[in-house]
Formats: C-alpha cells, sequence, structure tokens
C-alpha cells in the first residue's frame, strides 16, 4: 500500500481516538462474569474491558445488575467527570437494581451533577466505602428525584466517604455510618416526600462547613457503637 495512504490512515485513527476520548464514554457494568473484578471484561456490556481507571477520564458509569461490582487499591486513582451527554460521573443503579463497593484506591466523581445512588423506579441503588476513598467533588445524591419506589443505600464502613452536600431524595433513603469509616458532608438534606433514616453505629462524620441545619432527617438512630467525632 502507497506509504501516503498508510500515514493517512494512522491519522484518522488517531484523530477518531482523541475525539472519543475528548467526548467520553458511558461504561455500563453488567457482572454478567458473576464477579466483581473491574477488570473482567465479561464484566461490561458488550464484554468490552473497561481499562479506563488510574487516572482521569470524561466518562460516566452506569451500576446495574446482581453483581456488585469491587473497586480496589489494583485500579489505583480514578476520576470520572461525566460525558458530553450526562454530566453524572457514577450512577449506581441507573435503571435496576445495582451495588458497588470500594474496598481500596481512590474513586472519584468530578461532573457538576455530581453522584446518584439509586435512580430506578422501583429498584435499590447501594454505594458501600469499606476502605480506600470516594470523593463526589459536586455532592451526592441518593436518588435524583422521588421516583416511586427508589430505595437508596450508603454505607460508610472504613476509609472515607466526601460527598459534598448529600441531598437523601429516593422514597427511602438511608445513611449508614460504621465501624472506622469517615463520611465528610457539607450538609445532609432531604426531600419532602423521603423518608430518610441516619443509622450511627461508630465512624466519623465530619461536618466540611458551617451550617444552622447540617443534618436532616427523618429517623437517626444512634446504636450499640458510638458516634466517634462531629467535627467541621
Amino acid at each position: 500500500m502507497n506509504p501516503k495512504l498508510l500515514t493517512l490512515a494512522a491519522a484518522i485513527v488517531v484523530a477518531a481516538t482523541q475525539s472519543s476520548n475528548a467526548a467520553g464514554v458511558v461504561w455500563q457494568w453488567t457482572g454478567n462474569a458473576g464477579t466483581g473484578d473491574w477488570q473482567t471484561a465479561n464484566n461490561w456490556s458488550g464484554n468490552v474491558s473497561n481499562t479506563e481507571y488510574n487516572g482521569t477520564f470524561n466518562n460516566r458509569l452506569n451500576v446495574n445488575g446482581a453483581q456488585k461490582l469491587t473497586y480496589t487499591a489494583a485500579e489505583g486513582t480514578t476520576v470520572y467527570t461525566g460525558n458530553v451527554t450526562t454530566n453524572s460521573g457514577l450512577v449506581v443503579g441507573s435503571t435496576s437494581n445495582g451495588t458497588m463497593e470500594i474496598t481500596g484506591g481512590t474513586f472519584s466523581t468530578a461532573g457538576s451533577a455530581g453522584t446518584v445512588i439509586g435512580n430506578g423506579n422501583n429498584a435499590t441503588g447501594i454505594l458501600t466505602v469499606n476502605g480506600g476513598n470516594f470523593i463526589s467533588t459536586n455532592g451526592t445524591k441518593l436518588g435524583l428525584g422521588t421516583g416511586a419506589g427508589r430505595v437508596s443505600i450508603l454505607n460508610v464502613q472504613a476509609g472515607t466517604a466526601t460527598v459534598g452536600t448529600l441531598n437523601m431524595n429516593s422514597t427511602n433513603a438511608t445513611v449508614n455510618l460504621s465501624g472506622t469509616g469517615i463520611l465528610a458532608a457539607t450538609s445532609i438534606t432531604k426531600a419532602a416526600s423521603t423518608t430518610a433514616t441516619f443509622n450511627f453505629d461508630g465512624g466519623t462524620l465530619q461536618a466540611s462547613a458551617a451550617s444552622s441545619s447540617f443534618l436532616t432527617a427523618n429517623n437517626t438512630y444512634v446504636k450499640s457503637g458510638f458516634i466517634r467525632k462531629l467535627c467541621a
């Protein structure tokens, strides 16, 4: 083949790749491989390996399916900023039940719409921080609007969850703080129609900013553990 044509073809491929990266993609977790491993191709829609971790990407991550996604120290430090059509970097339970657990490393979202946990009607979204760090720069929503029968759960058991403003919007929204977990929030609010429950069973609750109404919930329970610290 003509060398000039080869050069042109290579240039087209590079340009297309750069355009795709700039626009970002929506990665769909299915868990169809039956494991929680991020680095197993068959756990992703289309059986395409998601190699976009340990860096900053213009992507959104949707977590759906019965199999939990486990983010570990092996995935390093990852930032998803959303893409050109959606500004949420992470949606757990996008259209159906979905569960994600962070056990190590750092997973961050920097999209302007923040993180959404539980966005499917009559479905449950669960995010558990059990080590490492979770950071949602522009806030965290337990449900994007009230919807119908939505259930959203945030568990902080170990490691640190820095959630910005935590909006409890789902039909039933629950935060469980326990163990050695650290939950840092600017404020914690609820929608009028939401049943919002906050369970303390250890851990540390940190106010990231001064607020006259830092925590709003229907039910707040202090269980057999203890609140280690409430501080700004």
